[in-house]
């Protein structure tokens, strides 16, 4: 990988005094998002969620052709403008499950290896504030999130407009009205906030074990972990009868990476999902909550970052 020139990307002292947190944030940014663009892994993991994208929509070719009922109109996969809806999500569901795996990798690579290299110290002694570094590589990841949820609802689209040649009766693409429009970039948002809040939990783990294998693999056991609690956790609760014990489980883990995502993708393709696909259904859990409770997840596990990362030193 080619090495770039710090003095053309990052601000000096001068010019942070000068520019104010700001313009240096700014400045901060724009190098961040310019060393995703030349990592080859993150291209490579780009490719990753995308083949999977695809991975899903041949699934959804094999299901639709054992049963063939569900073109039906007025059936999940029907020939009117929500089945045509329910094929771009239903494809987007297995995106976000992979792309969980891809955003706490990109998260724990990039905090972790650029924390540990050395390089960091080049960075704080043009006089740039600890937070702000911090905050621009979140701001960078984010941005990373937005563009992958881009380029999977294009392909998961593309390839909806493909499948009527494929499958007899399948919804065709010239169906796509305002409604279905807002009712995917909904899923879509629904994924970012999933996303973000990985994100967030692989800095904080790669800042705490000062690695980027901590970040990277302890993210994904959670993940996996995750999903087995879910079923765990309100079983235990039920069974030990403890009042309080079930009480942070309905508010703080029922709620969980999952649940708005549950809530913002259509409610007749969230029915049929479970917790293979991701999507742990809780009807009890309102969007609202599990909104509040993922971003106070998500500034929680920012908060401990920033104050582990302005206590520790960067320097070797």
């Amino acid at each position: 990988m080619s090495t770039v020139n710090s003095s053309l990307v990052l601000p000096q002292a001068g010019q942070v005094r000068a520019r104010g947190w700001a313009g240096s944030f700014v400045r901060l940014l724009r190098s961040d998002l310019f060393k995703l663009w030349h990592r080859p892994l993150t291209w490579a993991l780009i490719g990753v969620t995308l083949f999977f994208v695809l991975g899903a929509y041949l699934t959804l070719i094999y299901t639709i052709t054992n049963h063939m009922s569900a073109v039906l109109p007025g059936h999940l996969f029907g020939d009117d403008p929500a089945g045509l809806r329910n094929v771009i999500v239903q494809q987007l569901t297995l995106g976000r499950r992979v792309g969980q795996g891809t955003v706490v990798a990109m998260a724990g690579a990039v905090i972790g290896i650029e924390f540990s290299s050395g390089s960091l110290r080049v960075v704080l002694g043009r006089g740039v504030r600890r937070w702000q570094v911090l905050l621009a590589k979140y701001a960078a990841l984010c941005v990373f999130a937005l563009v992958l949820v881009v380029m999977a609802t294009l392909e998961a689209t593309l390839l909806a407009a493909l499948l009527p040649v494929v499958v007899h009766g399948a919804p065709p693409i010239t169906l796509l009205n305002g409604s279905s429009v807002v009712s995917i970039v909904g899923s879509d948002a629904g994924i970012l906030e999933n996303w973000a809040g990985v994100i967030a939990l692989g800095s904080a783990l790669a800042i705490i074990g000062r690695s980027a294998a901590v970040g990277i693999g302890g993210g994904l056991i959670y993940l996996v972990g995750e999903d087995l609690a879910g079923r765990v956790l309100p079983a235990m609760s039920f069974e030990t009868h403890i009042g309080l014990w079930a009480r942070l489980v309905d508010f703080l883990f029922t709620p969980n990476l999952n649940a708005f995502f549950y809530h913002s993708i259509p409610f007749a393709l969230a029915r049929e999902l479970d917790f293979l696909d991701g999507v742990m259904p809780n009807p009890m859990v309102t969007a609202p909550h599990a909104l509040v409770v993922g971003v106070v997840w998500i500034v929680g596990l920012l908060l401990i970052s920033t104050a582990l990362f302005a206590r520790r030193s960067w320097g070797s």
